[in-house]
């Protein structure tokens, strides 16, 4: 993912069928730590995550000031919660991703 823009991160759930699914929470940390703070947090159903049935793949939408939040050239963490309609919540691996840099201007330095 490249900081200072919109991503769209598609992220596949196993082999759940999404029928099965009631909510699925992802949260974005720097740190893989439960006690670190969460910089950015999506659910499903919800505005920034979509669902794409041919590819099996729920999107994921960040906004510019979003995908800023994690340090450059840095790998940052994804984990997810998945609920199914029966109400268990089932075990995911935690994903490691990666922040490039841009030289692009952003956050509060911009100048309108």
């Amino acid at each position: 993912m490249k900081r200072g823009t919109t991503p769209v991160l598609k992220i596949k759930i196993g082999d759940i069928p999404n029928s099965n699914i009631s909510t699925i929470e992802f949260l974005f940390k720097q740190v893989e730590s439960e006690s670190a703070p969460a910089l950015v947090e999506k659910d499903y159903p919800g505005a920034d995550v979509d669902y794409n049935a041919t590819s099996n793949r729920y999107h994921v939408s960040l906004t510019e000031a979003e995908s800023r939040l994690f340090l450059e050239c840095r790998n940052f963490f994804m984990d997810t919660r998945v609920t199914l309609s029966n109400g268990k919540i089932v075990p995911t691996k935690i994903a490691k991703l990666f922040a490039d840099k841009t030289l692009f201007p952003g956050g509060d330095d911009d100048v309108d």
